[in-house]
């Protein structure tokens, strides 16, 4: 189950195995949008990175202004030689999906309470608000 409340989402941000999302284009805290937690998953070439990031309900669209961005603009040559490239590029071709957080994602190990919450069931965890 995804968690959600009447204030914001918590999305998940997944990077293609082998590399890494640009985690600072992830977190915009002048719009309320921050980066909660990140995990590695899986070992070596199929090593990936999770982000979970809490986006306010008035703010849903930055990341889809980004992706139409990205489809529809590009940024001119830095210099000689180089080619335009679309705007938002390194953001954009990090992320491999972006699905709905689910409990599971607020924590960075397998520990105790994280155990313990998945036996009990997901979404038991109340949130009021942006996170502190």
């Amino acid at each position: 189950m995804a968690h959600a409340d009447r204030h914001g989402v918590y999305l998940d941000f997944y990077s293609e195995p082998g590399f890494d999302l640009i985690l600072k284009s992830l977190e915009a805290r002048r719009s309320g949008i921050r980066l909660l937690n990140v995990t590695k998953q899986g070992t070596g070439a199929e090593e990936r990175t999770r982000a979970t990031v809490y986006v306010p309900r008035e703010k849903i669209s930055y990341f889809l202004r980004r992706v139409s961005a990205y489809a529809n603009e590009t940024v001119p040559p830095r210099g000689e030689g180089e080619e335009a490239k679309p705007k938002n590029a390194k953001l954009i071709e990090s992320i491999a999906d972006v699905r709905a957080a689910v409990l599971e994602s607020f924590w960075q190990t397998g520990g105790v309470v994280a155990r313990r919450h998945r036996r009990l069931g997901r979404g038991l965890v109340e949130q009021r608000g942006p996170p502190a």
